[in-house]
């Protein structure tokens, strides 16, 4: 290719950028290749692969052709799963055709969701992300794509669900593809933003102190059921780890999470007289297809009875290097006006954390309590100084991906009438984006970089412990004799499909599906009482 071709090109990809600056970075660029990857016809000004690269790009294109048909199986396997647990009929379903619906949705995701870190990075916003994202995706991708079958009416709702699963939960080969993807998509945004991606990224903090919120630690402990691969949450842990950042919680946050155990453990023993949805902990003990009879011998690998504390903060700091310490008195050193107004806000989320229900003012206190510590001290020690000038810039961050964190500081700007108060919060989305290019990228290993999750979210059967006691007891009586890998596998599946069949309830809300569940398990009840 003659270089004024190679310009064209890049200009054509980037048509928003200053002209004589990229023809400056393609010069730069070649100047680097020249020798190493390409040869240089210098009386024609023109640039050729050598031929060992021409071999190597041959032999990559070769990989990611298999990895992309290997791809569009897992996806057309998940599609199946998905119609089947929503009721739809599968006989009429062109597949090849919902798969390549789905990849498109994906595609359009990634693409966004590079864009939305880029755009984050840019203004010092914090990225907000929600689940109904990819069904307004899907929705839009309906509008542009008209189907004509059956499936049109749930089409929606089933492009986005297969794309959550693609996201949240392939296989590692799958997952490096889509990773590939993703990190492609977010660093052409960088590119739109700017040809000089080095100094794009060069706003991200290079190594961090991280506090993190119960919400953030949860599923540490749920994941150590879980084959390694499902562990997502903890092995984004393990990346910020291996990055050189300091993890870190406090002490409120180690009473929160036995607190939770606690509860857990009250759920387990009495699970038919517990109301509302069953803790988080237990739920995903009973999801993971566990044998509910071990939920007490399991919680003791996190804590004992005589020295919980302890305990605990020794699993955090062996297993995930997570160490205890307090934020109280830098917390308490904040401009006192910051401090009214956020105490207010996080009173205010506490307080209605659950329309309808009444939650004791000693508990919300507590909560607020917490999340101001951990709020409040993150900007105090930010308060001696920023390393960059611009809102990625501090080393501390208040690790947390509940929404209310993320949304707290613009909330309490506004409130207090402030020009300026920078989020000291950190979500997994951003997070698993800043670890693929940002400046720490360079002290992973590339096997730990390439299964790093696109994306980190939780989401279980919103029901009582009961309903899923008993959904996983049928399970295991219907398994019984298998490997316990099996049931364990068919129990998720069980309740993965449960689940999935909240979209023919609509917006009927949790009661609908306990409801549902319960005439469900009747049914199989008085089956199974007339075969016997």
């Amino acid at each position: 290719m003659a270089r004024a071709d190679i310009y064209g090109w890049v200009l054509s990809v980037l048509p928003t950028q200053d002209e004589g600056e990229v023809r400056m970075y393609v010069d730069r660029a070649l100047e680097r290749l020249n020798k190493t990857y390409v040869r240089h016809w210098t009386k024609e000004d023109e640039f050729c692969l050598n031929f060992e690269e021409r071999i190597r790009i041959a032999n990559s294109i070769a990989k990611i052709v298999q990895a992309d048909e290997a791809f569009n199986r897992e996806l057309a396997e998940n599609a199946r799963f998905v119609l089947v647990g929503m009721a739809i009929d599968t006989s009429t379903v062109d597949f090849s055709a919902l798969v390549l619906r789905v990849r498109r949705v994906l595609e359009q995701f990634l693409f966004e969701r590079g864009e939305s870190f880029v755009s984050s990075v840019a203004t010092g916003t914090p990225m907000l992300f929600s689940q109904s994202e990819l069904v307004d995706l899907a929705s839009r991708d309906s509008n542009l794509h008209p189907d004509s079958t059956s499936l049109r009416h749930n089409l929606p709702a089933v492009v986005g669900e297969v794309v959550e699963r693609a996201v949240l939960g392939l296989s590692e080969p799958a997952n490096a593809f889509v990773r590939t993807i993703g990190d492609a998509y977010t660093l052409f945004a960088f590119m739109c933003e700017t040809p000089n991606v080095q100094a794009g990224v060069s706003k991200l903090f290079s190594q961090g102190e991280f506090w993190l919120d119960t919400s953030a630690v949860l599923p540490l402990l749920i994941e150590s059921l879980l084959d390694e691969h499902d562990r997502r949450t903890s092995l984004l842990i393990r990346a910020v780890a291996e990055s050189g950042a300091r993890l870190m919680v406090t002490n409120g946050v180690v009473d929160e999470l036995l607190h939770h155990i606690e509860l857990s453990m009250i759920a387990w023993r009495a699970p038919h007289d517990w109301r509302g949805r069953a803790p988080f902990l237990y739920s995903s003990f009973l999801w993971s297809g566990a044998a509910n009879a071990d939920f007490s011998e399991w919680v003791r690998k996190f804590r004992g009875d005589r020295r919980p504390e302890i305990d605990l903060a020794e699993y955090l700091l062996e297993i995930h290097s997570i160490r205890v310490v307090d934020l109280k008195e830098p917390a308490s050193q904040l401009d006192p006006r910051i401090r009214w107004h956020a105490e207010e806000y996080w009173r205010g989320v506490h307080e209605n954390r659950r329309p309808g229900e009444t939650i004791d003012p000693e508990t919300v206190r507590q909560l607020v309590e917490r999340d101001l510590e951990n709020f409040l001290g993150v900007l105090q020690l930010r308060s001696h100084g920023e390393e960059l000038q611009n809102p990625f810039g501090y080393r501390q961050w208040w690790l947390s991906p509940v929404r209310s964190s993320i949304e707290a500081a613009e909330k309490i700007r506004d409130a207090a009438g402030l020009k300026r108060l920078d989020s000291p919060v950190l979500d997994f989305t951003f997070l698993a984006h800043y670890l693929a290019v940002g400046p720490a990228r360079r002290q992973l290993a590339k096997s730990l970089e390439r299964r790093l999750p696109m994306m980190v979210e939780v989401s279980l059967l919103d029901a009582t412990p009961s309903v899923v006691l008993e959904l996983a007891d049928s399970v295991r009586a219907r398994t019984a004799g298998m490997d316990e890998r099996v049931i364990r596998r068919e129990i998720r599946d069980q309740l993965e499909s449960e689940k999935l069949s909240r979209t023919r309830i609509g917006r009927a809300g949790p009661d609908a599906l306990v409801a549902e569940l319960r005439q469900a398990l009747e049914s199989n009840g008085r089956r199974r009482k007339r075969s016997s």
